[in-house]
């Protein structure tokens, strides 16, 4: 009987194949049909066993070739001609008639495997270019050969789940090659790779590449494998159902290619090892590939293919059950066990005792081997000990006492390519974690001594570098944790080279599209331009907007770039992780943004940064039409960044309320020379800004040097009315008066050194407490009391002179802003007066010319402002001025005002009545500036941002309302009204005119039917589709007045409210931009002001060399000196500290909390089991009892 080696059984396959799911699976190539060979035994001989019927290649004799009855040897078996089978003798080498893409049946999924038959002679070479070339796989990181039991493996449920959970790591950290025998033999090492492999899909998109090496005539329902028409047409279907009585195996359909070793032979396994040996030389030692060779059980050719492969350097991982002494008293003796026994039984060096041996000798007598046998094994044993150090034993004993590293089968497989050389070489080994993605592998064996001091110079930078570009933030922490310093790292260059890295798809498509927004090379393909360090600042100054000014666009760092290669290398930022937190963000890339974020100074400077780059690459990107959803990742990073920002902030602030005070408004030299605050208010982070803590420095700030506590809005406004400053000068040498004159109250000295300021009012004060100049970061800012005896309050009085308390009572943001109110309402009331009365012909009005001296040096004023703005070019500052609405309207009203006022003298000797209309245009512009004043007010400010939420959204329904009125007025128009020849503005004028004002519920009843008479009779002469008008009428209504307009007014009602829950942040922003403005205000409001565009000339003209040069810096900041700044970086790194701490206490908490959960669900769980096992044995016992008293009233009955 043959058995089924000659028959068919189909099986199963991947349908993900490398990614690969074409519905037709490509034949195999001429190339492979010409070289790869198959192997048919050619000469008949009895079969040792004494089956004359059977060859010893296993076939019987019907399946030999039929034809040549020479070449069939007699069949007496005691002929001397040729006693043994060989391959070289009996088999001869034909073309392959195996070979393509199967597809296995009963999987469910369509999956398909490449498989080919071939010669057990073929050469390593042919069978790579078959791989690489013809299968297209690329050549891996790392091959893991897997050895072993081909059936039966004794593995506990435990040690299974946990030699498959480690190979799946290890292949999906490291994009692994398996290699196993490819059979699903009754629970053997093929069928553990493939339940590895299935369950790798689970983690991972698409499958590991898995090549089956297996003896051809071991596999069942080969023969539907050589199918010839279904390989040139598509995949051969292959049944996965394995024959009970079959001695072969099945594919296991996990596997992605199958290489069938054919030596002509049928049913004898190992048959393919002497190939596969093969192989795996051609991988490790031509083409350098790593390789790792796991041992799980085996018998005593595995301790031979161990032999060889630490002959050739190839580490081997043996896995074994038992720990040391243990594995050899097994009644099974795999070689696992031998070999972990003799590597604990030998020294360091892998010598092995002559008592040992002799020890091993009786524990191996009871084998069912010769002694001669065993002799050989203990001489392959001792021989593969010589070569210890690349032995590693795996224990997978689950209760073991073992370090928590050795459980893990991933890390006892990479760690082991370690010890393949003699030599250390912890570059190589560090390149090796570091293309696996394994930084705790790194930081075991490659940082630690003596390796750590091994490296080449330069190395770690280097290699530093790749993990940035590869962004592989855990190895840059594992960088830094060992010494390697960021600021000697990061240089100009290596910076510039980290935009520039050659990496496919390296540069995200934003970010492409923003570069070549600010490239003004255009001629330059976009492929082969260079990114250089000035097109990021500008990029970095579109996305920041406003007046920031990033450091790479400066005169200073241009400089750089103007001189040679070598003095860029040699050139360092101050604050590397400044500038890696930019290229982090740029890049999208929040982990690395994170880390960068987490490390150097200035946390919630840059916390602030990146959440306005995020959020303006969001915009972009979403102008663009980019990607959906890296537009939404765009937008949770930079609330991630929001958040934390406010985190810090809150922290800070139950912490030190006056050191938090001065972390928002000292001035950040690295950023632009903005502030925490002022960052906040360009990124409209409101809820940090609307925090009480920053409140409480925009009251400080609003209220300048006065100390009012109450009513100062009713207090200030009626100093300035009654004069309070000229009777303070007049009063004050009288003590009489003192508590008039207390009217208004003054802070401190002290308190007002604690008061951010311009960096022009700081280097004032500098002069007038030292008498010269010094540097703008040298001031110190020490806390200050209250005081409230009577005797520090006259002590608080005459603290500041009489000079000084008035030039600080005007220079207050508060008496600005109620000052410019006060004149600008004597402004409205002038140019209201001057429209209403009417005009003189022959004379202008002195109210005409206080109107115009105040429009004229208003508009001085504002271009003063443009021009000192920090933009790079008068464009620039221009488009940054008018990006505000309330400047753009004040822009407009200049304009329209002074075109009236030319004209009106034009017409100087003319009736200047006609002028009229452009006054009356222009009085409406600067009416509707009051509520610019208005806006910070805490209750109207709000509706006023509300109002013009809803102009927006306005917008949109008068589009389509346009589009509906004009369709139904030009209908109407054309039948009621009788058509001219001609187009006159009349009749488009009469298209708007009445169906606009049927919109506020003025039909025109009786225009609704004017061709029908009382009677209902239609006039004679009229237009015969006049019936029309009636009905388009009333669709118009309908649509217009109900739908859109409700439709409109719900969507005002979602306006109102989403803005109503934002009132308070909406209005504490409104406030800090009114209290920036006035403070950058000159003391005099317009048309006064010109003394103060006096004094500011007169400056710039005689005090140009101390003073001139910093005009443009009108920012309210702190000046801290560099011992005070660095307290301050060391407090806030503190506060980055407990904020990283408190974060891991929460997710410690939830994690808990998770396990507590899980436990009583346990609880619950066994108690349900409990109740239904109490429930079974009482339904049973009821049953015993009913059966019992049934039995027992029958007895009764019978008896009676």
């Amino acid at each position: 009987m043959d058995y089924s080696f000659g028959e068919s059984t189909p099986f199963r396959s991947n349908r993900r194949h490398n990614r690969n799911r074409s519905h037709r699976a490509p034949a195999a190539s001429d190339w492979v049909y010409n070289v790869f060979k198959q192997r048919e035994c050619v000469k008949f001989v009895p079969s040792p066993s004494g089956d004359i019927h059977r060859c010893s290649c296993g076939r019987a004799h019907k399946y030999h070739l039929q034809g040549d009855q020479s070449a069939f040897v007699s069949m007496n078996w005691k002929s001397e001609e040729q006693a043994e089978w060989s391959v070289r003798m009996n088999t001869k080498e034909f073309p392959t008639n195996a070979a393509g893409t199967l597809e296995f049946q009963g999987t469910g999924e369509g999956d398909k495997a490449q498989f080919i038959r071939l010669s057990d002679s073929t050469t390593g070479a042919n069978v790579h270019r078959l791989l690489t070339k013809e299968w297209q796989m690329e050549l891996p990181k790392l091959v893991i050969t897997v050895h072993g039991s081909e059936k039966r493996l004794d593995l506990t449920a435990g040690q299974r789940q946990l030699l498959v959970s480690g190979l799946i790591k290890a292949t999906r950290t490291t994009d692994a090659w398996i290699m196993s025998i490819g059979l699903s033999s009754e629970g053997g090492i093929g069928e553990l790779v493939g339940q590895a492999l299935t369950e790798h899909q689970m983690y991972a998109r698409g499958r590991a590449s898995a090549i089956g090496v297996m003896p051809w005539g071991v596999v069942d329902n080969r023969d539907d494998l050589q199918n010839d028409e279904m390989i040139k047409t598509g995949a051969v279907p292959y049944q996965t159902m394995a024959d009970p009585v079959s001695k072969g195996a099945v594919l296991n359909a996990a596997h992605t290619h199958f290489l069938m070793v054919d030596n002509g032979s049928v049913g004898k396994w190992k048959t393919e090892i002497r190939f596969r040996r093969t192989i795996e030389k051609e991988l490790a030692g031509k083409h350098k590939v790593p390789m790792v060779c796991l041992i799980i059980e085996g018998d005593r050719t595995t301790l031979e293919t161990v032999l060889k492969k630490v002959i050739e350097g190839i580490p081997v991982v043996v896995c074994v059950g038992q720990q040391k002494n243990e594995s050899l008293r097994s009644p099974r003796r795999s070689a696992a066990d031998l070999i972990n026994y003799a590597y604990h039984e030998s020294d360091s060096k892998g010598d092995i005792s002559k008592e040992k041996r002799a020890h091993m000798e009786d524990l191996l007598i009871s084998d069912k081997y010769p002694e001669q046998f065993n002799r050989g094994t203990i001489l392959n044993l001792t021989r593969i000990m010589t070569y210890k150090r690349l032995i590693k034993i795996f224990w997978m004993d689950l209760h073991g006492t073992d370090a928590v590293g050795n459980r893990n089968l991933d890390y006892a497989i990479l760690t082991s390519l370690f010890n393949n050389t003699k030599k250390a070489d912890p570059d190589n080994w560090l390149k090796m974690a570091m293309s696996w993605d394994r930084p705790d592998i790194a930081r075991s064996h490659v940082f630690t001594f003596p390796h750590a001091k091994d490296f080449p110079v330069g190395s770690l930078r280097k290699r530093l570098e790749e993990a940035l570009v590869n962004d592989k933030v855990e190895f840059v922490k594992l960088f830094m944790d060992h010494g390697v310093s960021m600021h000697k790292f990061l240089t100009f260059k290596r910076l510039e080279d980290l935009y520039n890295a050659d990496k496919s798809d390296y540069l995200p498509q934003h970010l492409k599209y923003l570069l070549d927004d600010v490239s003004r090379d255009k001629s330059v393909p976009k492929g082969q331009r260079k990114i250089n360090l000035i097109q990021i600042g500008l990029v970095i100054e579109s996305l920041m907007g406003g007046t920031y000014r990033s450091n790479y666009t400066r005169k200073k760092f241009h400089l750089y770039y103007k001189q040679t290669e070598p003095s860029l290398n040699n050139e360092n930022f101050k604050n590397p992780f400044h500038e890696l937190l930019i290229w982090a963000v740029l890049m999208k890339r929040q982990e690395m943004a994170i880390f960068m974020w987490q490390k150097g100074e200035e946390a919630m400077a840059k916390a602030l940064i990146a959440m306005k780059l995020y959020r303006r690459m969001a915009q972009e990107a979403d102008d663009d039409d980019l990607n959906q959803e890296e537009i939404e990742s765009m937008r949770l990073y930079s609330d991630q960044f929001k958040q934390k920002a406010l985190d810090i902030l809150k922290l800070g602030y139950k912490d030190s309320d006056k050191m938090c005070y001065q972390l928002l408004t000292y001035e950040l030299k690295s950023w632009s020379r903005h502030t925490c605050l002022s960052l906040a208010v360009l990124a409209q982070h409101r809820d940090l800004i609307a925090h009480p803590c920053v409140q409480n420095i925009i009251t400080d700030l609003w209220m300048g040097a006065l100390d009012i506590r109450r009513n100062s809005n009713i207090k200030v406004p009626i100093s300035l009315v009654t004069l309070w400053p000229l009777f303070t000068t007049i009063l004050h040498p009288f003590p009489t008066f003192r508590n008039v004159l207390q009217f208004i109250k003054f802070k401190t000295s002290e308190q007002l050194r604690e008061i951010p300021k311009t960096l022009q009012e700081y280097l004032d004060e500098c002069e007038d407490d030292h008498g010269f100049s010094t540097r703008h970061n040298e001031t110190s800012t020490t806390s200050s009391s209250s005081t409230t005896s009577s005797s520090d309050e006259e002590k608080r009085f005459d603290d500041l002179g009489l000079t000084r308390k008035i030039y600080e009572y005007f220079n207050a943001p508060i008496t600005k802003y109620w000052f410019n109110i006060i004149m600008y309402v004597v402004f409205i009331l002038s140019i209201s007066y001057s429209i209403l009365v009417r005009m003189c012909p022959w004379s202008i009005r002195d109210v005409e010319w206080f109107v115009l001296s105040y429009v004229v040096t208003f508009a001085t004023e504002n271009m003063r402002s443009i021009t000192i703005s920090t933009s790079r070019d008068i464009w620039s500052k221009f488009r940054h001025w008018h990006s505000k609405f309330w400047n753009l309207l004040e822009s407009v009203a200049i304009i329209t005002f002074l075109c009236g006022f030319s004209l009106r003298l034009q017409v100087y000797f003319m009736d200047p009545e006609p002028l009229v209309g452009p006054d009356a245009s222009c009085i409406v512009l600067w009416w509707i500036r009051i509520l610019k004043f208005l806006s910070v007010h805490k209750t109207i400010g709000p509706y006023i941002t509300m109002a013009g939420k809803m102009l927006i959204d306005m917008s949109s329904f008068i589009t389509i309302l346009a589009v509906v009125l004009i369709s139904f007025g030009i209908s109407r128009q054309s039948i009621i009204n009788d058509r001219s020849d001609t187009l006159t503005w009349n009749a488009i004028w009469e298209v708007f005119h009445k169906p606009y004002y049927m919109l506020y519920g003025e039909v025109y009843a009786p225009e609704i039917d004017p061709f029908f008479d009382d009677s209902g009779a239609p006039i004679p002469g009229v237009n015969p589709g006049a019936w029309v008008v009636p009905v388009f009428n009333t669709l118009y209504l309908l649509f217009a007045n109900i739908l859109l307009i409700n439709l409109l007014i719900a969507v005002f009602n979602n306006t109102f409210a989403r803005v109503k829950t934002e009132s308070h942040q909406i209005w504490a922003c409104q406030r800090y931009e009114v209290i920036m403005q006035y403070e950058a205000h000159p003391i005099f409001p317009p048309p006064f002001i010109f003394i103060s565009h006096l004094k500011m000339l007169f400056d710039k003209i005689f005090c140009s060399k101390s003073k001139g040069k910093f005009e443009a810096d009108r920012g309210l900041k702190l000046f801290l000196a560099d011992y005070e700044e660095e307290n301050l970086h060391d407090w806030e790194e503190e506060l980055i500290d407990d904020y990283e701490r408190m974060k891991r206490r929460d997710n410690k908490r939830f994690e808990e909390q998770v396990k507590l959960n899980a436990e009583k669900l346990k609880k619950i769980s066994s108690h349900l089991d409990d109740v239904e096992i109490r429930d079974s044995q009482l339904r049973y016992t009821m049953g015993t009892v009913i059966i019992n008293v049934f039995l027992g009233i029958k007895f009764e009955v019978l008896s009676l």
